[in-house]
């Protein structure tokens, strides 16, 4: 599946948009491209690209968000809600990362001593 359908909600209500994914070599990079299929002008037209990094101890999440909300000013004034919206972007992708990771570590009596 290589398109779906999404709502995005910018703050000025919810658009009905179309996903479509443009490069995909998992587990390291995903590109999408969304637009309103009705009016390429509406909304909030982008492009997002997610990529993961690994080095020896840990890996680094790059996002990026290239699009217009329709011009200059627009975009000017939209930028703090965008910022909004991809922190908590990062914040589910934190949220699920992090609940799909097995313990290391059995908690037993000896580790967790009560208080």
């Amino acid at each position: 599946m290589d398109t779906f359908e999404i709502k995005h909600n910018f703050g000025f209500g919810n658009y009905d948009m179309v996903a479509e994914i443009k490069d995909y070599v998992p587990p390291n990079r995903l590109s999408i491209s969304e637009y309103c299929p009705d009016d390429v002008k509406k909304g909030f037209p982008h492009s997002v690209i997610f990529q993961i990094k690994e080095a020896l101890e840990k890996s680094e999440l790059s996002y990026t968000v290239s699009g217009t909300y329709g011009g200059r000013v627009q975009d000017i004034s939209f930028k703090p809600i965008l910022n909004g919206v991809i922190k908590d972007e990062l914040l589910r992708i934190k949220n699920a990362i992090e609940s799909s990771e097995t313990a290391h570590k059995i908690i037993t009596s000896e580790t967790a001593k009560p208080i």
